[in-house]
This record gives structure tokens, C-alpha cells and sequence, in this order.
């Protein structure tokens, strides 16, 4: 028996890093592009200064 991989799973964990860590530093650690893991965060409701962190980064 193995593990079966869901984009849903796979978007869940990620949206639970862009809460703990900045988007831009997620995205370079995964090999996303950052306005991928920007858009995440946003839907996950990442603070505002997160955010404002994001668009200076890129």
C-alpha cells in the first residue's frame, strides 16, 4: 500500500508553510515561482504585512 499524492493535499501543506514563513522564501525552497505561493497565501488569509512583504521581494 502507498501513499497516493492530491493536489488538495498537496495545496493544504503548502498553505500551512505560507502561514508559518514569508511566500517568496516558501516558493524558493519548494521551486515554485513566488506569485504561485503569493496567491496561496493570500486564499489562506496570510497578514497584510506578509503580503506587503511579498510584493516588495519580487
Amino acid at each position: 500500500m502507498g501513499f497516493t499524492h492530491t493536489r488538495q493535499g498537496h495545496t493544504s501543506a503548502i498553505r500551512q508553510l505560507v502561514l508559518q514563513a514569508p511566500a517568496p522564501v516558501i516558493a524558493q525552497a519548494l521551486g515554485y515561482h513566488d506569485k504561485s505561493t503569493t496567491r496561496i497565501a493570500t486564499a489562506a488569509g496570510a497578514p497584510l504585512e506578509e503580503l506587503r512583504f511579498v510584493a516588495h521581494s519580487s
